[in-house]
């Protein structure tokens, strides 16, 4: 398994209400080259702040109400939260974390940053 060469990154996002949330990371080395993520999982979470409790919005494998996949040796991570889910998350600013766990269960740190939540206008 390749090493991954990460350090902390920081992303701000803008999502609509009501809309499909999609991201796409792609993850490279120190030499620009894309890293393996193969035997990664990833996992991301919205929350109110950084204190709170339970996640607003929480995905994981593909298959949940929310899902990230692993793109292997693409070093790609895509994100992708369904309107149904999206609807019922209210217009406020946020803050959210992708997290990264290889197969022996260390978490090298990776990307989190704020969401602002805009309403949706056509329903």
């Amino acid at each position: 398994m390749a090493t991954l060469d990460a350090s902390p990154g920081r992303l701000d996002l803008t999502f609509t209400q009501g809309k499909t949330w999609d991201v796409t990371l792609t993850v490279r080395d120190s030499d620009g080259g894309l890293v393996d993520l193969s035997g990664y999982a990833c996992t991301w979470a919205l929350r109110t702040d950084y204190g709170a409790a339970t996640a607003t919005v929480s995905a994981a494998a593909a298959g949940t109400a929310g899902a990230t996949v692993m793109g292997g040796t693409a070093g790609t991570i895509a994100l992708s939260v369904p309107p149904s889910v999206t609807a019922g998350v209210a217009v406020a600013s946020y803050v959210h974390e992708f997290e990264l766990t290889d197969g022996s269960g260390a978490k090298p740190p990776f990307v989190a940053g704020s969401v602002q939540v805009t309403a949706e206008v056509v329903r």
